[in-house]
């Protein structure tokens, strides 16, 4: 049985001016080194959970409830050196919309190097180094020609895949995954999909899938978690979710993944 790398316990979210809590009394595991998925339609909260993680929770939103459990460590305990050593440093996030997470103005290798100065020790030299490290296996075989582009100049699929690079060059044991791939066309959703399970299997990270598609979760996911309107509706192995599902929204997911194919 693995340990988990981040437990939310109890977790209740709400944003000022809402009704209803974002995340209602949710409690969920991470195990180390399996990928989560976190299946929904929007509203159901999915996203806020990695975006309470990160601590990017918009302006009025706030955890009203519970505690979030790193390495069975409080996070509410931590300083704020120690919360930005965590963050993109042992967890990162890959965002949906890669264009809104680089800069336009700015050459991708001076994005990378800043990155890197952020959470590790050393220079361009060093940032550089582990960039190209990370961007090779994502396809980018000339990491350097990579570095002197600006974000613009690059697909979006290859964009996302910059992406992904610069959030896993700091080799984080946790990887976030906002709808990575919802924003791309199938064949290159395909390609991305299959570049966060190359980085989950070389180096062991675990995956926190957010995703509106069922598909997508059971193609990738360990455990698959199902949220609808900020509750935990479903939660189990794979095989389990997908061939035994409990919930009524559950099977509704899995209907509409059937009526696509």
């Amino acid at each position: 049985m693995s340990a988990n790398i981040l437990f939310y316990e109890n977790v209740t979210v709400r944003y000022r001016g809402k009704p209803e809590p974002a995340v209602a009394e949710l409690t969920l595991p991470v195990p180390e080194g399996k990928v989560t998925a976190v299946a929904g339609g929007s509203g159901s909260g999915k996203s806020t959970l990695l975006r309470l993680a990160m601590g990017l929770l918009p302006a009025g939103g706030t955890l009203e409830s519970g505690r979030m459990l790193l390495h069975d460590e409080d996070m509410a305990g931590f300083s704020g050196n120690r919360l930005r050593e965590v963050r993109g440093g042992e967890m990162a996030m890959v965002f949906q919309d890669a264009v809104s997470a680089f800069d336009p103005r700015r050459t991708l290798g001076m994005q990378f190097a800043e990155c890197w100065k952020a959470h590790r020790p050393g220079g361009k030299r060093e940032a550089l180094a582990a960039a190209a490290e990370a961007l090779v296996p994502l396809g980018f075989p000339d990491p350097e020609a990579v570095f002197r582009r600006y974000p613009f100049e690059l697909s979006g699929g290859q964009l996302q895949r910059a992406a992904i690079g610069m959030a896993v060059m700091t080799r984080p044991k946790l990887l976030l995954c906002d709808e990575p791939t919802s924003a791309l066309d199938p064949v290159v959703q395909a390609e991305v999909a299959e570049c966060l399970m190359e980085v989950h299997r070389r180096e062991k990270a675990a995956l926190l899938l957010v995703t509106h598609n069922l598909g997508l979760a059971a193609a990738t996911a360990d455990f698959i978690a199902v949220m609808e309107k900020g509750h935990l509706v479903e939660y189990g192995p794979k095989e389990a979710v997908v061939r035994h599902p409990q919930s009524d929204y559950t099977r509704k997911l899995l209907d509409s993944v059937m009526e696509v194919r």
